[in-house]
């Protein structure tokens, strides 16, 4: 109903905070029959509307054409794609991780995995429960990473869309959910972020209530620990969370998406 009435982004939102609770991502491979039996129920109620409301039967039977348009287009959904939102804490990954994925694969969106949120899940606490170093040691870090890759794989599998929010600081991390998009034979999208350092603290001295625990000394180690891919996509995150998002589009081709196809 979200999709139908053009709002997407809302739409998404609700399947990746129904995922993130239930990790039933074997469901997508059924999701878009269940969308096309939807449209085509909400289709025959249209057309059954117009045959009892005559003054409406126009606008009734307009609905019901457009309701079987996406009830076909739901079962020809595009190919699976993994795109990758990665670079050093506060550069905007969450925002650009919510941002693009209404816009990329099947309806009603990509999923978005994120780094902060499964390792919170792994620890047993909630989101915004801030974890302890110990937390962010080598072996939780791979242990981390091992898991978005297993769900990313899951999810291409089923003929989703996925993106990808983590630092992706070490070739070993970039290469391992690389390994994935070459099993899955998908379309791959390496973005990497960057912003001055100035930037990034002002932004994690102003953060609240979000998943993330990174803080500016986090930030500093990792600024001088991390290494930078060469072959992703650099940009910008300098900039306002809008039109950082919109570059983002822009260089992974997206057209602005709010409703069905």
């Amino acid at each position: 109903d979200l999709h139908h009435h053009r709002a997407r982004p809302l739409a998404n939102a609700l399947l990746n905070r129904y995922l993130e609770r239930t990790l039933d991502h074997g469901g997508l491979a059924a999701l878009p029959v269940f969308l096309s039996c939807r449209a085509s129920i909400r289709a025959h109620v249209n057309l059954s509307r117009s045959e009892t409301a005559p003054a409406q039967r126009e606008a009734h039977l307009a609905e019901t054409r457009r309701y079987l348009k996406e009830a076909n287009a739901y079962l020809t959904p595009p190919a699976p794609r993994l795109v990758v939102v990665a670079g050093p804490p506060r550069t905007g990954k969450p925002t650009w991780s919510r941002a693009l994925p209404p816009r990329i694969g099947a309806a009603p969106g990509a999923v978005i995995l994120r780094s902060d949120v499964t390792r919170k899940r792994l620890m047993g606490v909630a989101e915004t429960v801030r974890l302890p170093q110990s937390a962010y040691t080598l072996a939780v870090n791979r242990k981390v990473f091992a898991e978005m890759a297993t769900l990313a794989a899951r999810i291409l599998a089923a003929g989703h869309a996925v993106v990808m929010d983590a630092v992706y600081g070490t070739k070993d991390e970039r290469d391992g959910i690389e390994a994935v998009e070459a099993r899955a034979n998908a379309a791959f999208d390496g973005l990497w972020l960057t912003a001055d350092a100035g930037i990034l603290a002002r932004r994690i001295a102003a953060r609240s209530g979000d998943a993330s625990d990174a803080t500016v000394p986090v930030l500093t180690q990792q600024l001088s620990a991390i290494t930078t891919p060469q072959s992703w996509t650099r940009i910008d995150a300098g900039g306002t969370p809008a039109t950082i998002a919109e570059d983002a589009a822009r260089r992974l081709n997206l057209h602005v998406m709010q409703g069905p196809d």
